[in-house]
């Protein structure tokens, strides 16, 4: 019996290997479609009167694009299970976005196998 269709999975803390590894094997034995979640905080807009090697703005899209890519890196290594995997990595505070998804999603890649 399947009992998911889509699991969300919040990967932005350091120790994830174990809660992956569970939601993965939960994708599996449901046919379930799987979503890889991080969120990056605010950069303060006051850190922008501090130095001029870039505006908040800027930082908050460097930011998002590594978190993007440790999560690519993440999907790719269970790219040959046969699920969908997505990622998804949205601007705010990580507590109110990863318990409200959907969410405003400022980068997302999305793997069919």
């Amino acid at each position: 019996m399947k009992r998911f269709k889509r699991i969300l999975m919040y990967a932005g803390t350091e120790r994830t290997e174990a809660a992956i590894s569970r939601a993965v094997t939960l994708a599996i034995d449901n046919d379930a479609r799987l979503t890889f979640m991080d969120v990056v905080k605010r950069v303060p807009r006051a850190l922008g009167m501090l130095t001029d090697a870039a505006e908040p703005e800027e930082i908050e899209q460097l930011l998002l694009k590594d978190h993007q890519q440790k999560l690519l890196k993440i999907a790719s290594e269970y790219i040959d299970t046969g699920i969908s995997i997505d990622t998804v990595v949205a601007i705010g505070d990580p507590a109110k976005l990863a318990t409200s998804h959907p969410c405003p999603m400022f980068s997302r890649n999305i793997w069919n196998s």
